[in-house]
């Protein structure tokens, strides 16, 4: 990891600005590996660029480019943090497996005015991935936005979401936010994903007033 936020959660959040995390790269063989971080136990295969843990966090005005990791190759957040992006850009991160740019694990994230680009994955969701951790809801409230160009077809012609997958135990809103050249095999722009087998771990994806042009699944 290049950063690694572990504040504990309170009512002063960290806080980064104007700063580039680019050439991270986790382990690719010790996933469930952890270390510890202040209260955090850090997964050693997840979060390539920025790791964030059960934390109040603020960035601003920052890039997250040319990170690579098993999972969640840009930025992993962890469950119970609570993360605020505005004006960010993250861009050419590159998972073997899920989640390319960003890995919502539990977490609350609102995004405002930022770009998911370039991101790819080997499985699922090259942009944004949302999903729960032990039955913590993760939340996503995205604002003016754009996600362009995110893959998840160069190992597995038929993964799911390019631009953002949405998968059980999650809530997201998208609104005016602009989806362009994604490629997947199932929802290059969005793909939302129900609760399966298990009805308590629903799935909501709300999308208000966004444009999709040129995605490709």
């Amino acid at each position: 990891h290049v950063v690694v936020v572990s504040a504990a959660k309170d009512n002063t959040p960290a806080v980064l600005k104007n700063i580039t995390i680019t050439g991270g790269r986790t382990h690719t063989v010790n996933q469930q590996t952890y270390r510890q971080a202040g209260e955090n136990l850090v997964d050693v295969g997840m979060g390539g660029g920025l790791y964030i843990g059960k934390a109040n966090f603020i960035m601003e005005n920052c890039k997250v480019i040319a990170n690579a990791a098993t999972l969640a190759a840009g930025c992993y957040i962890s469950p119970n943090a609570e993360v605020t992006f505005r004006q960010c850009v993250f861009q050419n991160n590159a998972a073997d497996s899920n989640g390319g740019g960003i890995w919502n694990a539990g977490g609350t994230v609102y995004m405002y005015d930022c770009v998911v680009a370039q991101n790819t994955s080997g499985q699922q969701a090259a942009g944004y991935y949302s999903i729960d951790s032990g039955g913590t809801i993760t939340v996503s409230r995205i604002y003016n936005t754009t996600f362009y160009e995110n893959d998840c077809t160069q190992k597995n012609e038929k993964r799911s979401g390019g631009a953002a997958y949405i998968r059980a135990g999650s809530d997201a809103v998208f609104v005016n936010c602009t989806f362009t050249g994604n490629k997947a095999g199932w929802g290059a722009a969005v793909a939302a994903h129900g609760a399966g087998s298990d009805a308590s771990k629903f799935s909501k994806t709300t999308l208000f007033n966004c444009t999709m042009t040129g995605n490709h699944a």
